[in-house]
């Protein structure tokens, strides 16, 4: 069964694009490159990257012994109709926020990337430890995109012909990624004839 189209943009010069969700593959943001190491913990889901901590109290006695100097940032997960993660301590006494995780960096990680570990780095750092989150969150909730780029012709016998001339999956993000798509296409918003939503 074709999966249906979340979006459809019919552009003026008669092509077509269309925006999916993209299932990704079974890739996720912890495969790639990233700079944090995220140690999750929780009963009913895997999260964050693999490791060999038993326990939140097992990785503390870690960062006691081997985080001096370097970046650790607490990830609260809240479960409703779905989860999400976020940066930072609980913030509410609901029922369904907890505490799952940790993303961090080492000082010796933090030279090793930047060649120092000073205060401008550890902000850099930050930063991108809080990046890999967002990402991570929105992989989580499924905001991950792909498009369709099509040309429709009309042949001699007034039959519509539809012709993939391009496609690209991994776009992040519920509302930036249609910016990024329209960028990758090449499209610009004044190209579009008519938006329909599924």
């Amino acid at each position: 069964m074709k999966n249906e189209a979340l979006k459809t943009f019919k552009l003026k010069d008669g092509k077509i694009l269309e925006i999916f969700a993209d299932d990704t593959d079974g890739d996720t943001p912890r495969d790639w490159d990233n700079l944090g190491k995220m140690v999750c913990w929780h009963s009913r889901y895997r999260l964050g990257d693999k490791h060999n901590f038993a326990d939140k109290e097992e990785f503390q006695e870690f960062w006691e012994n081997e985080g001096k100097g370097g970046i650790l940032i607490p990830i609260q997960m809240y479960e409703h109709s779905g989860i999400t993660i976020y940066a930072g301590e609980r913030q509410t006494d609901h029922w369904d926020t907890s505490a799952v995780g940790y993303i961090y960096a080492t000082k010796e990680l933090i030279i090793k990337e930047f060649g120092k570990c000073d205060t401008e780095d550890k902000e850099k750092v930050t930063k991108i430890l809080l990046g890999e989150i967002d990402i991570y969150d929105q992989y989580i909730k499924g905001e991950v995109y792909r498009f369709v780029l099509s040309e429709v012709k009309t042949c001699s016998e007034k039959c519509e012909h539809t012709k993939e001339i391009d496609s690209c999956s991994g776009f992040y993000g519920a509302y930036f990624a249609e910016d990024e798509i329209f960028d990758h296409a090449e499209i610009s918003k004044e190209d579009v004839l008519e938006e329909v939503e599924a």
